[in-house]
């Protein structure tokens, strides 16, 4: 698709801003364009993810539902990445997404990714380094909430 995308979008996220500027636009390249009309579904929650989508433009509202009961979680706009997870791994959408507004996504499918991965093994290796800087600064902050919840 879209070279006409900005690099510069993607690269305000972690999974991409690690690419080497050639891998960037490869995936620029491969991903696909996805319109939908206010109300339309993107994903459900619990449906299989096998991509990220990046909101071009438009606003999608986030829900899950949990015990029973539906809960809005958020509502995202244009720059916002959704299902980051699904480009590093196999998993389950965690949340159903709907268009509030006739919204235009990016879907970056994980194949492209993992492949531009092996093409690029630097740009992978830095991806490690900051996935892991995630996880500890994440463990920090369950850390705290569990401290503080014992408190």
């Amino acid at each position: 698709m879209a070279l006409d995308i900005p690099l510069q979008l993607l690269s305000e996220h972690l999974v991409f801003a690690v690419l080497e500027r050639e891998a960037l636009r490869m995936l620029a390249f491969a991903a696909e364009r996805k319109d939908l009309s206010a109300g339309n579904i993107l994903f459900d929650q619990g449906e299989a993810a096998d991509a990220a989508y990046l909101i071009l433009e438009g606003q999608v509202s986030i829900t899950s539902v949990r015990a029973g009961q539906t809960k809005r979680r958020e509502t995202a706009q244009a720059g916002a990445l959704l299902g980051e997870s699904a480009l590093i791994t196999p998993t389950q959408h965690a949340a159903t997404v709907r268009a509030e507004t006739a919204t235009t996504l990016l879907r970056l499918p994980r194949s492209a990714y993992r492949r531009i991965l092996e093409e690029f093994p630097r740009s992978a290796v830095d991806l490690r380094q900051k996935l892991a800087e995630r996880l500890l600064a994440t463990v920090g902050d369950l850390d705290t909430v569990r401290q503080s919840l014992e408190d």
